[in-house]
């Protein structure tokens, strides 16, 4: 067995992998370039005594969203290139060399950039913050310490790029990011996802108002899905039509907690745990 076959098959008795490979997905999808995967920065490994694993825990995300210090242009950088070849960064690197991770990975981002990232649901949200941080970026009073940011400043950064080493704003960047995501992972042959995963999927997860469905191409035929509650009642029932692998579902009356997503068709049946929050 090769190296690289060899450490595919034992990681998981060591790391949640899966988990990673989401870590750095979301990572990749908001240019958090001082992270782990490019800059061996701001993370620790947790050893979950549960299962016998170290899990992943990125934090202090500041540098995202086009924050530049290097001249890259995070926005564009190749999302199947992403890693620092100047650091030796074993956990990134090794497990994007096993072909089952990485088509993982760009399964992960992939959804990111269709979901999560996307404007339609993510802009929205975006103002909502916006609003609930305003009085808090009026009263701080080391706003204007560093660069003399002003509260007009703050107020364009959402739309505009404030100069220095900010080369754009939060919505442009991710505008831009979301659709370079995609023609990469398109370019690679990645556009249809067949071979990716055979699972259903929803992100956001835990989720608020809307989750967005994601079944594999494979399942060509007309399906009924249905939402349960912990306690097996029925609370909400649809249909993807035949060929309808993607679906925005509302949410709204669902109380919070954890549900189950079942989707039954001719080929296969498929379920999955999504938290409301």
């Amino acid at each position: 067995m090769s190296r690289i076959l060899f450490f595919g098959a034992t990681i998981n008795q060591v790391v949640n992998a899966d988990e990673y490979l989401k870590a750095l997905a979301l990572d990749v999808a908001t240019g958090n370039w001082d992270s782990y995967a490019y800059n061996k920065n701001n993370y620790y490994l947790y050893h979950n005594l549960e299962t016998s694993q170290f899990d992943f825990i990125a934090y202090d995300a500041d540098n995202t969203f086009g924050v530049n210090w290097d001249n890259i242009d995070w926005a564009t950088r190749n999302c199947l290139d992403w890693t620092n070849h100047s650091l030796n960064l074993p956990l990134a690197q090794k497990l994007l060399a096993v072909p089952t991770f990485f088509n993982k990975y760009k399964f992960y981002l992939d959804s990111v950039a269709r979901y999560i990232i996307n404007p339609d649901s993510v802009f929205p949200h975006i103002e909502t913050l916006k609003q609930l941080i305003t009085p808090a970026a009026i009263a701080d009073t080391f706003r204007c310490l560093d660069y003399h940011y002003t509260i007009t400043d703050f107020t364009n950064s959402f739309d505009l790029a404030a100069g220095d080493h900010i080369h754009y704003g939060i919505k442009p960047f991710l505008t831009a990011r979301k659709q370079a995501i995609l023609n990469q992972l398109n370019s690679s042959g990645v556009n249809d996802l067949s071979n990716i995963s055979s699972t259903i999927m929803v992100a956001p997860n835990p989720t608020y108002d809307n989750i967005f469905i994601q079944r594999p191409v494979e399942a060509n035929s007309t399906a009924y899905g249905y939402i349960v509650d912990i306690s097996g009642r029925t609370i909400k029932e649809f249909t993807l039509n035949k060929n309808e692998n993607y679906k925005k579902l509302s949410l709204s009356g669902l109380k919070s907690g954890m549900y189950i997503l079942n989707i039954q068709s001719a080929d296969r049946n498929y379920h999955t745990k999504f938290i409301k929050k």
